[in-house]
């Protein structure tokens, strides 16, 4: 009998029946309630008695209303499992008198009055309920698990019709078994493989009671349940409740994975095609040319691409064997077979489905057979793009048998941390189909990889934008600008800014004159001269009773730096003060009393041993490491001193976007590019060099030579470096004077002689690279460097930057060893064909690596899974501009508290304790993703 003509309950009885079943739906919603309700059954008796008396109630319906008496009578005796058994018995009686659609449209959901009543529900596990697992292969020992099943994706994405599946005829004693209509199969199943199926459904209607059968009305489609990515009842469940295999399981946690949602972020270290396959048909009889045959062999297994015409299952008396045949093309019929465990996707496959396998055709007495293949792809429907692992220990096979029954599972039910319209403003994927596309890509596109990478990306800029607005938020010492030194400065030392310094300059005054701490990055080109921006900040702080302190890499660096801008304080009446080691007691007297003004130093004068009168303006000069002082590492005794950070060359974008994240920017744009342009000469064309050199000085202009440095200071000793100035004047420069610079020298001397050189006395300086901290000589315009395949690629750039900014366009020669290494010279001539500074520092990067850029704070460098900031720059920038868009909205982390949970959950451990927690109170909680939590607070309306 169809719904349509089974007797119908109208008027006051379908009111007491919606209320019964309201009633129940509402008990049954979780565990807790069934345990916890009381007098339920008699309540529901109440009002079925009252349903019995009413005039007119069809015999059938009258029936099973007795029926569902009897069976609530025992409900409130029962214990927590039988009352489950009674409520879905109760149920299915309803569903033949309430049509829940009816329900659905006539009152509320019932599911949505549970969100709001019990907004903690999601992590209370029902018992005794129906429940698969993730499918692990034979090769992983499976055993249940809770996490959602394949068949249970399978049910979203229903299969073509299966109606005309063959049943093999049985072979050799073998029970042929139709894989879908049997139900035995499904039943003893559990017993006879690995991974457990899905339990079997719940009786009919008219199997409980004996009542007409009959088409019901469809229930009510339910949202599938979206957890985000690593949650605890979701893919944050550990592998070993799946895998029994203990051996595997360790091998696996060795290579950091443990969980699920580790299992889908692990990158492929590579991908490979598998070649398709081309076989000639058994016996002789090819329809293909024999030069195309083409049986591949242990070593080299290939793809198997046909038209599923079958599909079965044999029972045997060593268990259960699945078999496929396929129609592939340019191979004929080929039979797959599978002995104890069924593939992966094997419930998604039906007949005339496109499918392909990755195995070794072995010919047998009814064909071409594959076994033991591997589906292609997720569910053998790939493209044949292979990943590879590389875990040690595992095999690959493994590996992506797992990955492909966990994406099979979480298809559809993951939650997305990023807010949607960011997702269709950039033309994302969506994140379940961004892990399937990283793991088994369908093209090259890689717009997985792409989506995952912005998004590892922006979760970062967002972690940093937060945490940098609690920081900048910190009181500081608020400057009154004041242009009585910088004025001195400019008119009598000719400190002069040109237009780009000018503004940074300004950026920098603005930051200092509000209430809150300073910090900010300023960097530039090679020769934008960055150190006169900070002298002039520096002049601002102590107009107004400050102290500024100079933090330079070590105590040679800071004893050069002071030889050149000792003159500069002193001519503005201030005392400077030099401290190239620990400081003794003598500094910390002059210090605490304001007697010194500014002080140059290394970072050890920002421990506890130092007490500061008034310490407001920190700068820190880095060179080959970055990120050596941190805002945190600052003395915080009062108010915040600002902070100022400058480097000498460009540095990566991915250092100023990551580890430079929280500070604000400042950058001297170049008013002309670098305009020394660089020459590269092997030892045997030395004095090629050398007479470039000459006719040069003999122009009337001026040069430097250059020796590298060693680890413990100047190659070059005082005496050998006046040996060698003689023998270049006699080699090379006759008439020219010359004179040596070395660190060996004393501070006077030093000064004297670049002194003589500026004011045209000296026309070749000999020098070590210690020079590039000197000022610029407009008239040094030439340099010759010596052992330049010695040089690194950042030094070399600095050099080279030294002599572009003279009157006139530099020249800068580089000359190699005698055994230079095919390695150092591939960079020398990269480097003097290169002449974009930002471009070279990402060469050094790639070359040095993190260890070597950032030192001592290697270990906080970011460690990416999908991202390569160098690759991914676009990215990069676009992902810092959404993210501080976020921050500025949400300063609080309120709106956005699903990303603060995923930012805190993915860089939490980089980030450190000064990201704030997002308020876990106010966390979305619903798990259907549809953007309606149950955590929202509504906001109550004014009354005026």
């Amino acid at each position: 009998m169809s719904f349509t003509e089974e007797p119908r309950v109208e008027g006051s009885a379908w009111a007491d029946l919606a209320s019964v079943r309201r009633t129940l739906e509402w008990v049954g919603l979780d565990e807790e309630r069934v345990e916890q309700t009381r007098y339920t059954g008699a309540n529901v008796i109440r009002l079925l008695d009252r349903i019995s008396g009413t005039e007119g109630l069809p015999d059938t319906a009258g029936e099973q209303v007795k029926v569902l008496s009897a069976a609530m009578a025992e409900f409130d005796n029962a214990d927590v499992d039988a009352r489950i058994v009674l409520l879905s018995k109760a149920r299915l009686i309803l569903d033949t008198l309430v049509p829940v659609g009816e329900l659905g449209a006539r009152n509320y959901s019932i599911e949505k009055k549970g969100r709001y009543s019990a907004p903690n529900r999601r992590d209370r596990k029902p018992r005794n309920r129906p429940e698969a697992s993730v499918e692990a292969g034979a090769e992983a020992g499976a055993k249940p698990a809770e996490t959602p099943s394949e068949d249970a994706t399978a049910e979203s994405n229903p299969p073509e019709d299966t109606s005309s599946v063959e049943v093999v005829a049985s072979v050799d004693g073998e029970q042929p078994v139709d894989a879908e209509t049997t139900p035995s199969e499904e039943e003893s199943s559990e017993q006879m493989e690995a991974t457990p199926v899905e339990a079997p459904p719940e009786p009919t209607i008219a199997e409980i009671l004996g009542l007409p059968q009959h088409s019901p009305a469809p229930p009510q489609e339910r949202s599938p349940r979206r957890f985000a990515l690593g949650h605890p009842n979701g893919t944050g469940r550990p592998l070993s409740d799946v895998i029994g295999d203990e051996a595997l399981v360790e091998a696996l946690q060795q290579a950091g994975v443990s969980t699920f949602a580790d299992l889908l972020t692990l990158p492929p270290k590579n991908h490979v095609r598998v070649r398709q396959a081309v076989l000639a048909q058994p016996g002789g009889d090819s329809e293909v040319d024999v030069a195309d045959v083409d049986l591949g062999s242990d070593e080299d297994p290939v793809i198997v691409r046909g038209r599923l015409l079958q599909r079965c299952v044999r029972l045997t008396a060593t268990g259960k064997r699945y078999e496929l045949l396929i129609e592939a093309r340019k191979v004929g019929r080929v039979r797959c077979t599978w002995v104890g465990s069924k593939p992966r996707g094997w419930r998604r496959w039906s007949v005339s489905t496109e499918l392909a396998f990755i195995g070794v055709p072995e010919e047998t007495e009814d064909g071409w057979c594959l076994f033991d293949a591997e589906p292609v792809g997720v569910d053998g429907r790939g493209s044949g793009w292979t990943p590879e692992y590389g875990l040690e220990g595992v095999d690959d096979r493994i590996v992506r048998d797992l990955v492909g029954r966990t994406l099979i599972d979480t298809m559809g039910g993951l939650r997305d941390p990023l807010p949607r319209n960011l997702v269709e403003h950039h033309k994302l994927v969506a994140l379940d189909e961004a892990l399937r596309d990283v793991h088994f890509p369908s093209n090259t596109a890689g717009k997985g990889r792409s989506r995952l990478a912005f998004e590892e990306l922006l979760l970062l800029q967002a972690g940093i934008g937060w945490r940098a607005r609690s920081r900048h938020r910190e009181r500081g010492v608020k400057q009154r600008i004041m242009h009585g030194i910088v004025g001195n400065l400019s008119a009598q030392q000719q400190v002069e800014l040109s237009d780009s310094q000018e503004a940074a300059f300004s950026e920098i005054r603005r930051d200092m004159g509000s209430n809150h701490a300073m910090v900010r990055l300023l960097q530039g080109e090679v020769g934008t001269d960055k150190h006169s921006v900070a002298v002039l900040a520096a002049a601002v702080v102590i107009e107004n009773g400050g102290q500024a302190l100079f933090v330079l890499p070590d105590g040679a660096a800071a004893e050069r730096r002071f030889l050149f801008s000792e003159g500069l304080f002193r001519s503005a009446g201030r005392t400077p003060l030099l401290v190239t080691g620990t400081p003794n007691r003598g500094h910390i007297d002059a210090i605490k009393r304001g007697e010194s003004h500014v002080i140059f130093g290394t970072k050890e004068l920002l421990g506890g041993g130092v007490e500061w009168k008034n310490l407001s303006l920190v700068v820190v000069e880095e060179r080959n490491e970055f990120g050596t002082v941190t805002p945190g590492q600052i003395v915080k005794k009062g108010p915040t001193p600002d902070l100022l950070v400058i480097t000498e060359t460009p540095i990566p974008h991915s250092l100023t976007l990551t580890v430079f994240g929280e500070y604000q920017m400042s950058t001297i744009q170049q008013d002309c590019s670098v305009r020394a342009t660089s020459q590269v000469y092997s030892q045997a064309e030395r004095k090629e060099a050398y007479a470039v050199a000459s006719e040069h000085v003999a122009e009337g202009r001026q040069a430097y030579v250059v020796f590298p440095v060693g680890d413990d200071g100047d190659l070059l000793g005082p005496d050998d470096a006046l040996r060698y100035a003689e023998a270049l004047q006699k080699e090379a420069f006759a008439d020219a004077k010359i004179g040596v610079y070395c660190s060996a020298m004393s501070r006077d001397d030093r000064l004297r002689v670049f002194q003589d050189f500026q004011h045209r006395r000296i026309d070749v300086l000999v020098a070590t690279t210690y020079v590039e901290e000197a000022p610029v000589v407009h008239n040094g315009t030439l340099m010759v460097v010596e052992h330049a395949d010695h040089h690194g690629i950042a030094r070399l750039h600095r050099l080279r930057g030294h002599v572009g900014l003279g009157a006139e366009p530099g020249l800068c020669l580089f000359v190699m060893s005698d055994t230079p290494s095919a390695e150092s010279e591939d960079r020398l001539r990269a480097v003097s064909a290169e002449r974009d500074g930002f471009r070279i520092a990402e060469m050094d990067l790639k070359e040095r690596g993190w260890e070597a850029l950032l030192g001592e704070r290697a270990v906080e460098a970011p460690k990416f899974r999908w991202a390569d900031p160098v690759l991914d720059h676009e990215y990069l920038l676009n992902a810092r501009e959404e993210a501080f868009r976020i921050v500025q909205q949400d300063p609080g982390m309120r709106r956005f508290q699903d990303l603060a949970h995923v930012v805190k959950d993915r860089w939490g451990d980089w980030l450190g304790d000064d990201l704030p927690s997002p308020k876990t109170e106010g966390r979305r909680n619903d798990e259907s993703g549809d953007g309606k939590g149950r955590g929202r607070r509504r906001r109550r309306r004014r009354r005026r």
